[in-house]
């Protein structure tokens, strides 16, 4: 459970429904000691609510940058694996002869991880570019200019696929950077905020009366808990992006719904 990892709309929306006599209020005034937490639910609610319409803009180049990222990664891992499928065909033609070896060790030099590459951050696959032509053994450049790759369109040598890739992914890099520098000089008040804090302090008090009311019916404790609980799951895949990115965590940071 990370109530901090929760966004402030999120937790705005848990206990609106709590204090809602349409919706949770009825449950918790059923119960003294839930009843007690009312006057703290319904203060902590009233902070987020107001810190929430402060809000924080954070800078107008980040958008643009993550959707500069999102379209750069889709190119890296495309490429990435149209090169991995494009040597793990012919090395499959090659039926094991000896004489096909260099093309075997080319595809352990590209890949020393296989496709894992296009799980890693956005900055270590900039990284891996810059390391990947010196992996490459004089015989395994060879290779690269002589694979020819030809269809109706026109044709292409491998080493121009390979050169692609490493741009792209040294860009990706350069994007990556460049976001985390601006939102390092970010003030991310949303995600440290005092009324934030009270929030969670609150509600984790709260949840522990909750836990230990044993007079609570499943389904009373259903609606009390599974929207919190859903709206954490999501918060978890959130910060888990963000690990993947090597980025700052902001609860309150715009995620396409695709990502999460």
């Amino acid at each position: 459970m990370a109530l901090k990892d929760l966004s402030t709309e999120e937790m705005v929306t848990i206990t609106g429904q709590w204090l809602d006599p349409e919706r949770q209020k009825p449950i918790i005034l059923r119960y003294p000691r839930l009843h007690l937490f009312l006057p703290d639910l319904d203060a902590a609610h009233a902070g987020v609510v107001v810190f929430q319409n402060k809000g924080t803009p954070e800078p107008p180049e980040l958008p643009k940058l993550r959707a500069r990222t999102n379209v750069l990664d889709a190119r890296h891992d495309r490429l990435s694996r149209s090169v991995h499928h494009l040597l793990t065909g012919l090395i499959e033609n090659s039926e094991d002869k000896p004489e096909n070896e260099p093309l075997r060790n080319l595809h352990t030099e590209l890949f020393p991880e296989g496709l894992s590459i296009n799980t890693k951050t956005y900055l270590a696959q900039a990284g891996d570019a810059e390391l990947r032509w010196q992996r490459l053994s004089d015989t395994s450049k060879r290779w690269l200019q002589s694979i020819v790759i030809r269809t109706p369109n026109g044709e292409t040598r491998l080493a121009t696929l390979v050169e692609e890739w490493g741009k792209v992914a040294r860009e990706l890099g350069d994007v990556e950077s460049e976001k985390v520098r601006l939102q390092a000089g970010h003030g991310v008040e949303s995600s440290r905020g005092p009324a934030r804090r009270a929030w969670v302090n609150t509600v984790s008090f709260f949840l522990e009366v909750v836990e230990r009311e044993r007079s609570l019916t499943d389904d009373e404790r259903r609606a009390l808990l599974e929207p919190l609980r859903n709206a954490e799951a999501k918060a978890a895949k959130r910060r888990a992006l963000a690990r993947k990115k090597d980025q700052p965590f902001d609860p309150d940071a715009e995620v396409p719904e695709l990502e999460v």
